[in-house]
């Protein structure tokens, strides 16, 4: 059976924006209709009922925020929004003066206390952080974890069989029965309990794209209301037919027109986006000047934190520069766009951590991110170059942790390195302890 690709339509996107109550809220939750609405184009009409909020917090609230915590993870984790602005207005070391650095003593009894509160060791690490690592750190985790039985999914072929029948794919399958899809795609049961999904494909007729087009003034409204049956027309080669009542529209505007339009901008860009038809014919007619006579230019004064809080948002660098063209623009100028950029590979997210050693010095271990759809590649040519053979291999993927700075504290584990010849990643191995084998494993369990 060929694989079944996202059709979600831009109203089973629009059900979806609605239940949440932010972009970042709708991206975590309903990831692939987030994906599908951003390609589309969707985002802006879909998510218009979200209100954008921004954290005008004053230095004496965050300060308020950060005495109710001991520490700075602590100040970061149950107020975010609140560490951020202090963190952006360099208030940090101010309003966290009264926190003591403070190491996790903590004796195998008050470890053993925080385990027995949780049912599996992944619970272990998540609540009780710092816990967990002093017990990974000391050897005491199988002692103190002995209550927690080791769970392995053996759900036999007829139960995995029983969840596909409840979904009409293979997406929805991996979304919501991820154990039993990632046992029936190890088992290769796969093909054979999701034979009942059908590839669906969009079945209209010329008579029903026709009805859909003939409610459109242009084909560019007919694409973005109507896009599978647009889609339909336009494989079918009956577009040229369906779209025969609209008439080709040219801009022909006259000084007056755009001009007041451009009165209505603060920004060229502004002018741009709202009325691009109108920017378009100024443009060809060389009035851009005249008209935007109004508007000041103002110059992006980006710090480079900021340019990073708006790369973060992004997945790709083309989404960065489509969506914050001046952060983008700023960065670019002031060379911080590898850096600020470093959690986007190739157009996918970095959430995935991953670790490996090779056979020929099992000591030596590679450390790295990557996105989970790439993370097999990526171990695969660095091996190659290297000429190494990995043995043990091992990755996480972190959907709501900064994989960076997991990568970091793996980073600072051990002694690097020196390849005789260099390639790349060759400056990401570390040559570990026993004990330090032990700890990044816990890391990435």
């Amino acid at each position: 059976m060929n694989k079944v690709r996202n059709i979600l339509t831009k109203e089973e996107c629009h059900e979806k924006a609605l239940l949440c109550n932010s972009r970042s809220e709708f991206q975590n939750k309903y990831s692939s209709c987030y994906d599908k609405a951003y390609r589309q184009k969707w985002l802006d009409e879909i998510c218009s009922h979200m209100e954008i909020t921004l954290n005008h917090w004053t230095k004496e609230e965050c300060h308020e925020k950060a005495l109710l915590c001991n520490s700075r993870s602590e100040f970061e984790t149950k107020y975010k929004s609140y560490y951020k602005k202090a963190y952006r207005q360099k208030w940090l070391d101010e309003v966290c003066s009264h926190m003591e650095i403070t190491l996790n003593h903590w004796t195998k009894e008050e470890c053993h206390e925080k385990a027995l509160l949780c049912n599996s060791r992944s619970e272990f690490q998540n609540k009780y952080m710092s816990h967990y690592s002093k017990a990974v750190r000391e050897k005491w985790l199988d002692e103190i974890c002995s209550h927690i039985e080791l769970k392995i999914n053996y759900w036999t072929k007829e139960e995995c069989h029983e969840k596909a029948l409840l979904c009409n794919r293979r997406r929805e399958f991996e979304t919501k029965y991820k154990s039993y899809y990632g046992k029936a795609m190890r088992e290769k049961w796969l093909d054979e309990i999701c034979s009942h999904m059908g590839i669906t494909l969009n079945h209209w007729t010329k008579e029903e794209c026709y009805q859909k087009a003939l409610l459109c003034n242009s084909r560019s409204e007919f694409q973005n209301k109507y896009n599978s049956y647009y889609g339909k027309a336009k494989r079918e080669k009956w577009l040229d037919e369906v779209c025969s009542h609209m008439k080709t529209l040219k801009n022909n505007w006259t000084k007056e027109e755009c001009h007041e339009k451009a009165l209505l901008c603060n920004s060229r860009r502004e002018f741009q986006d709202k009325y691009n038809s109108y920017y378009g014919k100024s443009l060809k007619e060389g009035w851009l000047d005249e008209i935007c006579s109004h508007i000041e230019l103002k110059l992006n004064y980006w710090t480079k934190e900021e340019c990073h809080e708006k790369a973060l948002s992004c997945i790709s660098r083309k989404e960065f520069e489509t969506k914050y063209n001046s952060s983008y623009d700023k960065a670019k100028r002031e060379k911080w766009l590898d850096e600020i950029c470093s959690h986007m590979v190739a157009g996918y997210l970095r959430d995935t951590v991953y670790i490996w050693n090779t056979l020929e010095n099992p000591q030596l271990w590679k450390f790295g991110i990557s996105n989970h759809y790439k993370v097999k590649k990526r171990i695969n040519t660095v091996s190659k170059a290297g000429n190494l053979t990995p043995y043990f291999k091992k990755w996480k993927v972190f959907e709501n942790e900064n994989v960076i700075h997991i990568e970091k504290k793996l980073l600072s584990l051990g002694k690097p390195y020196d390849f005789v010849t260099k390639f790349d990643g060759h400056t990401e191995f570390r040559l570990l302890t026993a004990d330090e084998e032990h700890c990044i494993k816990a890391m990435i369990a």
